[in-house]
């Protein structure tokens, strides 16, 4: 069974609260930006930044249990907003479509690498000139995975492998790369896009994977 699977099946009771570390990042953004929520779940930013004064919001998600619930989310919000069925690795979008975009707890779902730079290429193609962007991934070396990375190196893997790791429950698997903050930056610039902050993300709540690393990038006018 697949992520967007397994997010089908946990959609109805998912719980996560929007971080303060997106909120922040809405706040810096002018109202009349269209904003674009890539991987939306159950649509908490979209009705953060519409019931905070926010234009537009549009909200794309592989998982169609995700969308059904941000419909029940967004459902009393007249401000207009767009709800999509789609792919960060080729996004349904036309070039430069949105001002600001989300990429939070996603990226690191995406393997191999390939897919992961390709999620960031369309990032940056649907990016407006001087447009910005928060990226976040769960952190590398939490004390849950160590075992994981153990049996990885055991097998043979080496290289960025030893960090893809399947984490199953009774509701599904779902696949994860634990990032480290350079090699989060580095698939960034290797993307196109600038890198203008990061830094380290600790959520609220319990739970052994709380460390979160996070980027904010620009999408550059060309040069002449």
């Amino acid at each position: 069974m697949g992520t967007a699977s397994t997010y089908d099946l946990i959609a109805r009771g998912y719980r996560r609260r929007l971080w303060p570390l997106v909120m922040n990042f809405l706040s810096t953004l002018n109202k009349d930006s269209v904003i674009l929520d890539l991987g939306c779940g159950k649509g908490d930013a979209c009705l953060y930044w519409l019931e905070n004064g926010g234009r537009v919001c549009a909200g794309l998600d592989a998982s169609t249990g995700m969308l059904k619930e941000a419909l029940r989310t967004l459902k009393e919000v007249p401000s207009p907003h767009l709800l999509i069925a789609g792919d960060v690795e080729a996004l349904p979008l036309r070039d430069e479509s949105a001002d600001s975009a989300l990429l939070v707890s996603v990226l690191h779902h995406l393997t191999p690498k390939e897919a992961r730079i390709n999620a960031l290429k369309e990032l940056r193609r649907v990016l407006r000139d001087n447009g910005v962007a928060l990226v976040s991934v769960w952190a590398r070396y939490q004390p849950r995975i160590i075992i994981k990375v153990l049996r990885s190196l055991l097998k043979g893997y080496r290289g960025d492998s030893v960090w893809d790791i399947l984490i199953c429950s009774g509701l599904g698997c779902r696949h994860y790369h634990f990032y480290s903050l350079k090699e989060l930056i580095s698939n960034a610039k290797e993307a196109g896009l600038r890198v203008i902050d990061s830094g380290v993300y600790e959520a609220p709540g319990k739970g052994a994977s709380r460390k979160n690393y996070f980027i904010i990038v620009r999408k550059a006018k060309p040069t002449r």
